[in-house]
């Protein structure tokens, strides 16, 4: 069975090393990954093993990890080839029910095209673990 794991979810992104231990546990997705920006080596290692991160952009806003949704490392992942998907984390206590909020948040704040917002859908679809 396939683990799914929340990590690099941290302020603190040069402390954060969980990342470290999901490339190790051989993970399929990663919930949220936002400190891997600062780690190009960890990028690559991301990439190499076809990890997905879930990219949470209205959690992310609201956690305060990052200051401004335009700051938002998803456009990054995504020009450097990382598999990313769209999530919700926690509508129930932010108040909202879909995704269709967070890829509002990631087409505006990130400045997305249609090839962007294909491949995340691409990725949602392809990292789901339902049968195909």
């Amino acid at each position: 069975m396939p683990l799914f794991l929340h990590g690099g979810e941290s302020l603190d992104s040069l402390g954060n090393t969980n990342l470290y231990d999901i490339i190790l546990l051989k993970c399929k997705r990663v919930g949220h990954g936002i400190s891997l920006v600062h780690h190009s080596f960890l990028i690559d290692m991301i990439k190499k093993n076809e990890i997905c991160l879930e990219c949470c952009p209205v959690s992310n806003q609201c956690l305060r990890y990052i200051d401004d949704i335009r700051m938002h490392p998803l456009k990054t992942f995504l020009n450097y080839g990382v598999k990313v998907s769209i999530n919700s984390d926690d509508p129930a206590l932010f108040g909202y029910q879909g995704i269709t909020l967070d890829f509002y948040f990631a087409a505006v704040g990130c400045l997305l095209d249609l090839k962007d917002l294909k491949t995340l859908v691409k990725n949602s679809i392809d990292f789901s673990q339902c049968n195909q």
